[in-house]
């Protein structure tokens, strides 16, 4: 009886620990999504999740056999449909499968002792499909969609180019096999946001909306129907005159305290979505601050690392990385402030 337990107990170890394994695997991504034109009304849910599981020690050149990824977005039913049908799609991103790892190869000059002498570099390229299925469900009805070719039953085989440099090939596989979570995740969120627009072009019945990708990006008070949209502007130039005036060195907290105008335009946005429901008003509330954050993140921060790498490579190496390290200190500053949420 004693063995007995003692081999029970080792059993339950095994599979728990062999669960904790798999979850570190997992990454969940949420994207909240902007407020809709007037003509819709919503129906379910405002935000889609997606949601990747990885295999375990998958070999990259083979498939993982399993659900890579899974989105879920809710439809808004227009205002004047009669039956009032909502729509929900699932898009299944499934058997992702990396068919092959390859490398550019970029030849540079480079200075050595005073001399230019040619340098080859290796970028490495994967080359990947993935298997998948989307169906649409709404009026008691349900199309699935497949990309498989009808000819060669296969679906696309794209490529992935690396921006990353090595001194030989075997590094550059060795670095993709290393990170190939990172690679699936971005390679299947490329496809997702794709897969978005193509509904939105061919298979959405009228009756419904998705939001594009375009739309997933921006406020929804960025429409200048909305009654926000002039303060809204006002407090984007602000950012934009702080985030141009960020001390290229000590402390940040001058800076975060120009932020509080800023930051008191979203508090007010949130009260404004007034709601009976207190935990409805919160969650829009914290729907709208996400998504502002996202924005400001997106097109500012971006725009000055655009900048700040422009000086860098044609101009002023040192004042280019300067302003970099500021842009990771004042973002790393923001997140503990929970000022900001990145998704992208």
């Amino acid at each position: 009886m004693k063995k007995l337990t003692i081999l029970l107990l080792c059993f339950l170890m095994i599979c728990t620990g062999a669960i904790a394994q798999y979850n570190t695997a997992k990454t969940s991504m949420s994207f909240p999504v902007h407020n809709l034109p007037y003509k819709y009304v919503p129906v379910g849910q405002r935000n889609f999740t997606v949601s990747c599981g990885f295999a375990r020690q998958v070999s990259p050149y083979i498939s993982t056999g399993e659900v890579a990824a899974q989105l879920h977005i809710d439809g808004w039913s227009r205002i004047d449909n009669p039956d009032n049908a909502s729509l929900r799609i699932t898009i299944n991103a499934y058997d992702f499968l990396i068919e092959g790892i390859h490398e550019d190869k970029i030849t540079e000059m480079v200075r050595h002792h005073g001399e230019l002498v040619p340098v080859d570099f290796f970028s490495p390229v994967i080359d990947y499909s993935i298997v998948i299925e989307y169906v649409l469900e709404g009026s008691g009805s349900r199309q699935t969609f497949s990309n498989i070719d009808p000819f060669t039953h296969r679906p696309p085989v794209n490529s992935f180019r690396m921006d990353k440099r090595f001194h030989s090939p075997r590094d550059s596989h060795d670095f993709v096999r290393e990170n190939k979570e990172v690679f699936i995740e971005k390679i299947i969120r490329t496809e997702i946001f794709s897969i978005i627009d193509e509904i939105n072009e061919k298979l959405v019945p009228e009756y419904v909306y998705f939001p594009t990708t375009d739309q997933i990006k921006i406020a929804f008070f960025s429409s200048k129907k909305s009654p926000y949209y002039a303060k809204h502007q006002s407090a984007k130039n602000e950012i934009k005159s702080i985030i141009n005036s960020i001390p290229l060195s000590g402390s940040l907290a001058p800076t975060i305290r120009k932020m509080q105008p800023w930051i008191e335009h979203f508090k007010e946005i949130e009260q404004s979505l007034s709601s009976s429901n207190k935990k409805q008003k919160q969650a829009k509330g914290d729907m709208v601050y996400n998504l502002a954050m996202i924005y400001y993140a997106l097109e500012i921060f971006d725009v000055s690392r655009t900048y700040a790498n422009r000086l860098i490579n044609e101009f002023d190496a040192t004042t280019g990385k300067r302003i970099l390290r500021n842009i990771e200190k004042m973002e790393a500053e923001m997140k503990r402030h929970n000022l900001m949420t990145r998704h992208f």
